[in-house]
């Protein structure tokens, strides 16, 4: 019995797969240079039934265009599976123009068109 039980759970692990949703807010041409400014984990509850809302403003306050992009790492789908759906992580980072003022850019990732940053405070 107990034999079944890991072979299902180490086949549903395996079966699963990390996806990746980007949605885009204003206006990103599909070539602009982008620069990663916050990363958010989402908590949802009963395989998604209940979600804990987590507003963009908060990561990227008084930007107009940005990008997020929304998956499910290796990571949430392993905290997935412990808690047998119950609780189901996502992961949201959000991408600012390389252009906009506020950016300070850091390191340049390899073989991306992201660039790791962050913003200043308004002034």
């Amino acid at each position: 019995m107990l034999k079944k039980l890991l072979l299902g759970f180490g086949a549903a692990l395996l079966l699963s797969s990390c996806y990746c949703d980007k949605i885009t807010v204003g206006t990103i041409q599909p070539d602009e240079k982008l620069v990663h400014v916050a990363s958010v984990r989402n908590g949802h509850f009963l395989g998604g039934m209940i979600v804990k809302k987590d507003k963009a403003k908060n990561s990227v306050p008084d930007v107009e265009n940005y990008v997020m992009e929304v998956k499910r790492t290796f990571g949430d789908l392993f905290i997935s599976t412990l808690t047998v759906g119950i609780y189901t992580p996502t992961t949201t980072k959000y991408y600012v123009p390389r252009t906009n003022p506020r950016v300070v850019t850091q390191k340049k990732k390899f073989r991306s068109k992201a660039y790791k940053g962050y913003l200043k405070e308004k002034e």
